[in-house]
């Protein structure tokens, strides 16, 4: 896995591992690929169940991959896995698969994206061999049905759906005005919103450009974000906008129990498609309602349980015909089921899936 999860304590690649580490009588070692290094080493979290050891992949801004299969191939040789399961991105599943045929351990690529997607996979070969590995490897856990698909172009005969999920620690339902409160927001305005990547990828300005061409018709419409962003993106013109900038991991809770209405944007492009949001079953563990760019699994019916309604990607007109349905209907919107899959059952359903694989192998 990479840093960032790392870091954040957040998402499959950090949360998967340490229940079964913290459940189970499996005992985990993982290996964190830092390409923004500082320092190598060990930084083992005080808190943490599972073994994790940081390898420092780049130097002095050049990628240096070859230093995390040097620290494969010594873990492997000390500790004797008896499975090894591998995701992130392209070169962390060519390097696994290159492990396995190796060592002969069996070994499950997971695929949270698309990785061809990834800026990586420009480079030449990348792509080739990252096919190549996903139809050798064991088998190929995946993060939806459309990446469960594309696994099986590649040649992939064993394949696994294990969705995204949320820890139901960091969110979580908070009365709407007390998060309002926490984040210095006016308590009255109807708030549209989200979290994460504000990029040009994402398609994010059509949220911008939607909630504008609502200005004057939804009493008191306000925007409310925060992430990283790019700088394709821009504030509405006429709509009030609260910018909470990137903020850490808690504050996001906040920001969706903030939300009237969360809006997960992307285009049709390779990353969009394959894409199973995991930050759907954060704005559904908050019990937030959810209006998502028709992509991947909200393409199909029944759509997911808390998403109210789609749009064409990059379609600011059908997202604000949404966003205003939804607004005036709000009443109805409040009474809507919510299920947020959590990290626990996907821990549960990897550990059958690496106790199955083991099993075939031996």
């Amino acid at each position: 896995m990479g840093m960032d999860a790392y870091q954040n304590r957040h998402g499959r690649y950090f949360a998967i591992p340490e229940l079964l580490a913290q459940s189970t009588n499996i005992t985990v070692t993982g290996l964190v690929a830092d390409y923004h290094p500082s320092t190598s080493g060990n930084n083992q979290h005080p808190e943490t169940f599972a073994t994790w050891d940081i390898v420092a992949c780049a130097q002095k801004g050049v990628p240096r991959i070859d230093r995390f299969w040097q620290r494969l191939r010594r873990t492997i040789e000390i500790t004797n896995p008896d499975i090894i399961w591998a995701g992130g991105d392209a070169l962390i599943a060519i390097m696994a698969e290159r492990a396995q045929r190796q060592y002969d351990i069996p070994t499950i690529i997971d695929l949270k994206d698309n990785y061809e997607a990834y800026r990586i996979t420009k480079f030449p070969g990348v792509k080739h061999a990252l096919r190549r590995a996903l139809g050798n490897a064991t088998a190929v856990t995946c993060g939806s049905h459309a990446l469960q698909k594309y696994a099986t172009t590649t040649g992939a005969t064993t394949s696994y759906v294990l969705p995204m999920a949320a820890d139901h620690n960091n969110f979580f339902p908070i009365d709407q005005a007390r998060a309002r409160t926490n984040l210095d927001l006016p308590l009255d305005a109807f708030y549209v919103g989200t979290a994460g990547k504000l990029s040009a990828r994402r398609d994010t300005q059509t949220l911008s450009d939607a909630v504008d061409a609502l200005h004057g018709k939804i009493p008191n419409l306000a925007l409310l974000v925060a992430g990283a962003r790019d700088s394709s993106w821009n504030r509405p013109r006429k709509t009030p906008t609260y910018d909470l900038g990137q903020v850490p991991l808690g504050e996001v809770n906040w920001l969706f129990n903030a939300l009237d209405i969360a809006v997960i944007t992307n285009r049709t492009n390779t990353f969009g498609e394959h894409c199973y949001p995991q930050k759907l079953h954060e704005m559904l563990a908050c019990k937030t309602p959810v209006i998502a760019a028709r992509t991947s699994a909200f393409s199909r019916h029944p759509l997911p349980d808390g998403v109210i309604a789609t749009y064409s990607p990059q379609s600011p007109s059908e997202l604000a015909q949404a966003i205003w349905a939804a607004a005036i209907h709000k009443e109805r919107t409040n009474t809507i089921e919510f299920k947020a899959d959590t990290w626990h059952e996907r821990a549960n359903q990897l550990q059958f899936i690496l106790e199955n694989e083991h099993q075939h192998h031996l």
